[in-house]
Parts: structure tokens; C-alpha cells; sequence
């Protein structure tokens, strides 16, 4: 297994408790889009055994071709000892990096893809939307839905960033609460899409029931999980 440190290049404030922070990209990384890495604090591994609560499961907001390694999180309290210890890093400092992987990229299969996200869950899906705008074959349609209560009164994440790529075949909708995402997936006129669903575990179990009602079947529903996770979520 092959580890990177990698030293903080930026760290940008999205909102008061929400933050990206950017790394160096080494020149010969390169991923997939909606891919996810192991993060971890630099002494995490200083002693024989590892210090897992000083790692965490990361989505990469960037496509490697941005030539940076950037993630989002939100901060709120109480902080894990992750948390903590990545609230006190500053630029020049630095993080490792390993088991870089996807089980998001896009499917090119002539068929719609809708993507659903919850709050920072839109991490995920940034890069989709990105490779999407930069090469669309075999995908006629990209929508985006996202909600996030914590933007009830300002943008969503990336939310300026994304409009700017918004045109016939990008939709976005930008949903303020559950009820307002809710309306949004039923009243979609989509013929045979494929759902793309990242969140909390509450939020997994809510929209796979969902779209299971709808008839959406399970081969249809990508999750950012092992893929027994889907069996569950989708029978629960």
C-alpha cells in the first residue's frame, strides 16, 4: 500500500463551519472522479499500531486534472480526535494519503444520470458534475439535487462554481430542505436514469426507499459503500 504525505497548499473557508482544504498533487497520481482516499493526521502512525481515530474515509472533491488533491469537511461539536487535530493544521503543514479508490464514476450508458446529495455529500458529486461538462458521451442528461439546510440562508457548497456550467443538459436544483428534495425526485420526468445517492446513513435508507417505491431497481442506484452496503439499504 502505497502512502503520501502530502503538504497543505490552501485551506479555503467555504462557511463558518466548513472548510476545503487543497494538497499537492503528486505529478503521477491520478484518480477517477467521485473517487474516496484514507486521510490521515501526519503521527498517526508513529507508534506499532495505528491510531485509527486519527483517520477518516474522504471523498476528493477535485479531478486529478485540476492538479490538486482538495477535500471538503464541515466542523461541528463535539470534534473527534480527527477533527481536532485537522482544525489546527495550517497551510505548509501536512496529511497522509492512501487507498485512493471509486465506486462513483460515471456510467456511459445512454442514460440519464440524477445525482443526490446531502450538505458536504456534494464533495462527492463535484467531480461527476466537472468530468460531465469536460466529456458527456454516452450521458444525455445530468441532473443535480442537493440539500442543505445549513445554506437556508446563503449559497450551497460549490453551488457559484457549478452554475457557471449549468446548460441544457446540466440541471441543478438546490433544495433548502428534505421536503423540498423530496418534491424535486418526484416530480422528475426522467426516462430510465441511473441515481447516484451520497449522505448519512438515515439519508441512504430515505432515498433508496424512495426511488424503491418508484421502481427503481437496485442495478439503477450507485452509493459511495461497499456493495453490500446497497443490499441493505435498499431492502431495509
Amino acid at each position: 500500500m502505497e502512502k503520501y504525505r502530502l503538504s497543505i497548499v490552501d485551506i479555503i473557508e467555504e462557511s463558518p463551519n466548513t472548510k476545503t482544504y487543497i494538497l499537492e498533487k503528486p505529478e503521477s497520481l491520478t484518480w477517477d472522479e467521485g473517487s474516496h482516499i484514507h486521510l490521515a493526521l501526519e503521527d498517526y502512525d508513529k507508534d506499532e499500531l495505528p491510531n485509527k481515530a486519527l483517520v477518516r474515509h474522504m471523498s476528493i472533491m477535485s479531478n486529478w486534472d485540476e492538479d490538486k488533491l482538495a477535500f471538503t469537511t464541515r466542523f461541528t461539536e463535539p470534534y473527534s480526535p480527527f477533527r481536532l487535530g485537522l482544525a489546527q493544521l495550517t497551510k505548509g503543514d501536512h496529511l497522509k494519503v492512501f487507498k485512493i479508490s471509486s465506486r462513483m464514476t460515471l456510467r456511459r450508458e445512454e442514460r440519464p444520470l440524477v445525482l443526490i446529495s446531502m450538505g458536504v455529500g456534494l464533495a462527492t458529486m463535484r467531480p461527476l458534475i466537472l468530468r460531465f461538462h469536460q466529456d458527456s458521451t454516452n450521458i444525455p442528461l445530468l441532473v443535480n439535487l442537493n440539500v442543505d439546510a445549513h445554506a437556508a440562508h446563503e449559497k450551497a457548497l460549490y453551488q457559484e462554481e457549478l452554475e457557471g456550467l449549468r446548460n441544457e443538459r446540466i440541471q441543478l436544483h438546490w433544495c433548502k430542505s428534505r421536503l423540498e428534495l423530496f418534491n424535486a425526485l418526484e416530480t422528475l420526468n426522467i426516462e430510465n436514469p441511473i441515481y447516484y445517492v451520497v449522505g448519512s446513513d438515515l439519508f441512504l435508507r430515505t432515498i433508496l426507499k424512495r426511488l424503491k417505491a418508484k421502481g427503481v431497481s437496485k442495478d439503477a442506484i450507485m452509493i459511495d459503500k461497499k456493495s453490500h452496503m446497497l443490499d441493505l439499504y435498499y431492502e431495509f
